[in-house]
Order: C-alpha cells, then sequence, then structure tokens
C-alpha cells in the first residue's frame, strides 16, 4: 500500500521580523523570532561576525564616521573622552594633541563636513566641549574659530554650517538653527556685510537632528519636520514646517536611503519620510523597540545603511 506524504509549504520569511502579535496571527512571509540571520535570493543566511579593530578606547565610544580631505579618507572614532583616527598602515588608532574631551554618553554627539576656502575640514560636537575642528593627517584637533554657540546637531549643506539645537553661553534654544559666514565657519558675527543669521523653528518641539535631502536641509524635531533651503536673498536660510505629526527622536538613527526618503527612530517606531509627508513603517517591531528601549539611553541609539544588502540597521 503506498504511503501518502503530505508536504507542508513554509513561506520564506521574506517580511522579516514581526513581533506585533503571536505567530498565527501575523503574516505567514513573517517570522515573531529570529536572530542573527538574513534573507538573500530565498535563501536563509547566517549573519557574519565580528572582530576588534587596534586596541580599546578611553572613555565610551559615542560616534563613528568617515572623513574625506581632498580624496584621502579618514575612518574616526570619537568617545566620551578623546578623538581617534584610524592609520590603516599603522594598523592603530592615532590619538592627536588637544582631541581629549569631557563628554557624557547621555547627550547626543554629531559631525559634519564644512568648508574653508573650497577645502574639506571635519567639525564635531558634543554638546559639552566647543565645536572642535580637523583639516586631516599632521594636524592637531582645535576648536572651530570664530567662538560659535555650542551645538547638538551639525551639517555642512553647500558652503555653509548649520548648527541645530543651540547654547549660547547659558542660554539654550532648543527651536534655533544658526549659520556662520558663506565659506567661513569661523565667521559667526552677523551684520550688513555677513551672511551669518539663524532661524528659530518655533512649534513648541525640540530640535533632534540635521541631514540632507537633495537641495533642502531636513530638520526633525520630536514631533515634527522641517524643511531648511536657500532663499537667494539677504534672508539666507527660509525653514517651514512640513510634517506636524511625526518626528525623529535620534539624530543618529536618520538616514537617507534610496528614492529620495529618510528613515528614523520616531516615539511611534521606524518612520519614512519623502521631503513633505511621514509615515510610519515596519510597525510590527515598533513594541520590540518600546519595551526594550531604555528612555535614559535612547540618544545613544543610531542606524547604518548597509547599500549592498538593500539594509536599513537600527
Amino acid at each position: 500500500m503506498a504511503i501518502k506524504e503530505n508536504k507542508a509549504i513554509i513561506p520564506i520569511p521574506v517580511l522579516g521580523l514581526d513581533t506585533s502579535g503571536p505567530g498565527p496571527l501575523i503574516d505567514r512571509r513573517a517570522t515573531p523570532d529570529c536572530q542573527n540571520v538574513r534573507i538573500e535570493r530565498t535563501q536563509i543566511q547566517k549573519k557574519e561576525g565580528y572582530s576588534e579593530l587596534g586596541s580599546a578606547t578611553t572613555g565610551d565610544i559615542v560616534l563613528l564616521g568617515e572623513f574625506d580631505r581632498e580624496g584621502t579618507k579618514y575612518f574616526f572614532r570619537l568617545s566620551t573622552l578623546e578623538f581617534e583616527w584610524w592609520n590603516n598602515p599603522a594598523a592603530a588608532w592615532v590619538n592627536y594633541t588637544n582631541g581629549n574631551l569631557s563628554g557624557v554618553v547621555t547627550q547626543p554627539c554629531d559631525f559634519s563636513t564644512a568648508k574653508i576656502s573650497g577645502k574639506n575640514i571635519l567639525v564635531f560636537t558634543n554638546y559639552i566641549d566647543a565645536i572642535k575642528k580637523w583639516l586631516g593627517s599632521g594636524n592637531n584637533i582645535a576648536n572651530l574659530g570664530g567662538s560659535p554657540p555650542k551645538a547638538k546637531y551639525l551639517l555642512g549643506f553647500n558652503r555653509f554650517l548649520l548648527l541645530g539645537y543651540i547654547k549660547d553661553g547659558a542660554d539654550i534654544y532648543p527651536e534655533r538653527v544658526q549659520w556662520p559666514d558663506y565659506d567661513d565657519p569661523e565667521s559667526w558675527t552677523e551684520g550688513v556685510a555677513s551672511n551669518a543669521g539663524s532661524y528659530d523653528l518655533d512649534d513648541g518641539y525640540e530640535i533632534t537632528g540635521m541631514i540632507r535631502l537633495g537641495n533642502n536641509a531636513i530638520v526633525p524635531k520630536t514631533d515634527s519636520i522641517w524643511v531648511g533651503y536657500l532663499t537667494g536673498d539677504d534672508r539666507v536660510w527660509q525653514f517651514e514646517s512640513v510634517e506636524r505629526r511625526l518626528g525623529f527622536l535620534v539624530g543618529n538613527t536618520i538616514k537617507v536611503i534610496p528614492g529620495g526618503l529618510i528613515l528614523g527612530l520616531s516615539k511611534h517606531g521606524i518612520v519614512q519620510f519623502n521631503g513633505l509627508r511621514a509615515q510610519i513603517v515596519a510597525p510590527g517591531i515598533f513594541e520590540d523597540i518600546r519595551d526594550n528601549a531604555n528612555p535614559n539611553n535612547i540618544v545613544k541609539a543610531f542606524a547604518a545603511i548597509v547599500a549592498e544588502l538593500h539594509e536599513y540597521w537600527l
């Protein structure tokens, strides 16, 4: 007698992780529990491991980035106590004079590229120390000239440097964007002969980051998103509120993805912004993010775009 076999078709979980409900109640193409795997060309593949890069740093690492100076790229790390860049031929981290810092893990850190006489300079901030600058190998870390205010967020845009969430002496302006003169990030005095200025994004919410999208400077806040653009007249910069329902929580989670879109972490989960409107995406993991995230450490969240895998890592 022939034995009849019943074969169950189990879909590959191409929709990824979904913890919004028990397995029988979610889409069959999702999974309620997976770890250290990725789906690629209908194959379930194990993710790679990790290895140490050089020696440990002093303090806690709060920022990683890459800086391009005249065709030479520098990979760097910023800890609460020092700035170091990776010397690949020597296989070692290099700490320059004046690279010592006094940051804390509870404050956001940010970096960007500004220009002086058309050449890139690295600028970075931890909101505790004065804004710093670095011109690449052979140059010490120094304070950015012109006595700019402290800021939580930086954005180099054409030949301007935008600062967001300003601390000027003892005064704090969480809704202010400020910029120096054109092509001179070390000239902050406003006047008739200068393009330096500031703009208050008044809607009651704090600025949480800055990022460029096409020809616009996107300034997200906790519950809104503003768009800034160069005016070509004496106003220099103009900012408009375009999204009044959703915002972003952490600047280092905000990334540009193909298609002229931005992804980032909000208080409602992962949000996508197209330059005009925002919407919640990946709703299936929102409860995990909410339940497992420590509100006191949410500022340490960051994201990365892995272009070759078409993935956003949070």
